[in-house]
């Protein structure tokens, strides 16, 4: 379960240009404000919720209470352990019961020009019997401008999932969940089983699953990695304004505004 973020940044609209920037949404100047991966394919990593959002509740077997946002940290830590086995260069939103707020996320990935943005979360539902696992894109950050969509992406970590865990397949969907969305990069969100199952529950919180989960997720990110081309920044920025204002207009206004 995903809150809803603020408002977005209006743009201000540059002296000299005739372009309608009414109609333009991409946030260029926080853009322009970023480090270079210097061909590096940097991963990141968030944990969904953390610190005072505890994310969905739900009660083990034991009749212990059990946060979302534990679980998440717990897997999310066994993937970045798998990835950097592999040599990849991770980041984290959260290491620790913190709260990055839902821009906050994304614009870590954005600032690092990461090569990818990969959300866990765990599931919940008002009827005890869903069940599986599922894999979010956002269809507004679904382009190939890095050689990869978010939608490949999605439907590669959730096959792998499935592989190792043989859980419910419940498909690849698309929402506009406030961290993929304002990713620039492929991006993706995991839903890894539901905390309102009493079957589940008893898995998500058991380490040996967990290690499962984390193993289809960094499997499902290696297949993408090495196909990723993270593009020049100012080129990208000018094409996701041209899909808001077209090709002409888009070249005008980044002459205008990225000096």
């Amino acid at each position: 379960v995903t809150a809803k973020d603020g408002a977005q940044t209006p743009v201000t609209p540059p002296a000299n240009t005739t372009v309608d920037t009414s109609k333009i949404t991409v946030e260029v100047d926080k853009l322009k404000n970023y480090s270079p991966s210097n061909g590096y394919k940097i991963v990141i990593l968030d944990a969904g919720h953390g610190g005072s959002d505890p994310g969905a509740p739900g009660t083990d077997s034991n009749g212990v209470k059990r946060n979302e946002k534990d679980i998440t940290l717990a897997i999310t830590r066994l993937v970045r352990d798998k990835l950097e086995a592999n040599g990849v260069w991770v980041i984290m939103t959260r290491d620790g019961d913190t709260y990055p707020t839902l821009t906050e996320r994304p614009d870590l990935a954005n600032s690092k020009d990461a090569a990818l943005f990969v959300s866990i979360h765990v599931n919940s539902a008002t009827t005890e019997q869903a069940n599986g696992i599922e894999v979010y894109y956002a269809e507004t950050n679904n382009h190939e401008y890095y050689n990869v969509s978010s939608q490949e992406v999605a439907k590669s970590v959730l096959s792998e999932l499935i592989n190792q865990t043989g859980a419910r397949n419940r498909g690849v969907k698309t929402a506009q969940h406030a961290v993929t969305r304002r990713s620039i990069m492929p991006a993706i969100l995991v839903e890894t089983g539901f905390i309102s199952n009493d079957a589940e529950i008893q898995k998500l919180v058991d380490s040996t699953y967990q290690n499962k989960l984390a193993e289809g997720i960094a499997k499902g990110i290696l297949n993408n990695l090495w196909k990723i081309n993270v593009p020049d920044r100012r080129e990208l920025v000018e094409k996701l304004v041209a899909e808001e204002v077209g090709a002409a207009a888009a070249k005008e206004y980044m002459n205008e505004v990225w000096k």
